[in-house]
């Protein structure tokens, strides 16, 4: 593992991760700090100002992870174990490619790594309680905005699809409740998230922004299942 280098991985994505001491600064700072001491040579600093949510949209840790499925990284280490990923499936996937390709993954805050099996173990359970935090809020967040959206009031400065705002109240959009029946009928039919997706494209149907992808609609159609259950 020495011949290879060891990448610390640092990211941050809001203001209040600056504010709580999860500054690009700070995590780098620590992070050469420990390299020093524990002799990780070569090492190199990769940064990222990005989401931990959708793993493709972090081309810095998507660049890492390629380089350790060639061969060239034979460590990963970030200040904490959500700066890599913050869902049990990404977490235990990402474990076990680790492990195929002979690379430790390490966090500084919990004292973990992964090239001992004890290691690998706390990191699948400090996974499952971070998502577990986030369904919590997200349920307490829902059931808010469940509320007044059942009492008709806005919620949002957009509304849902199929709604638009009318006076602080929220109104039924004609056409794009069509276009939302036409959705939920091809997903009791079966179809893929992507095929309507690619669906609505080809039939020229306007997105509100950008285009449609198989992410927008699963959003709508869970969101409006949600609604009429």
């Amino acid at each position: 593992m020495t011949s290879r280098v060891t990448a610390l991985y640092i990211r941050v994505s809001s203001a209040r991760q600056e504010r709580d001491g999860m500054s690009l600064e700070a995590q780098e700072s620590r992070l050469r700090g420990r390299a020093a001491s524990e002799a990780w040579e070569p090492f190199e600093v990769v940064i990222e100002a990005r989401s931990a949510k959708d793993v493709s949209h972090r081309p810095a840790w998507t660049a890492v992870l390629a380089r350790m499925r060639a061969g060239e990284v034979g460590r990963i280490v970030a200040c904490k174990l959500d700066r890599m990923t913050r869902s049990v499936r990404d977490a235990c996937s990402l474990i076990e490619e680790c492990e195929a390709h002979d690379c430790a993954l390490v966090s500084l805050n919990e004292s973990l790594d992964t090239s001992s099996a004890m290691g690998r173990f706390f990191v699948r359970m400090l996974a499952a309680l971070a998502e577990l935090e986030r369904e919590v809020i997200s349920e307490r967040v829902g059931a808010s905005l469940a509320h007044l959206r059942d009492t008709g009031r806005v919620y949002s400065s957009s509304p849902p699809y199929g709604w638009r705002a009318v006076d602080g109240k929220l109104v039924e959009d004609a056409t794009e409740q069509a276009r939302l029946g036409d959705m939920l009928s091809l997903r009791a039919n079966g179809h893929s998230y992507d095929f309507i997706a690619r669906t609505l494209v080809t039939c020229r149907v306007p997105a509100r922004t950008g285009t449609w992808t198989a992410t927008t609609v699963r959003r709508i159609i869970l969101r409006e299942q949600a609604r009429r259950a």
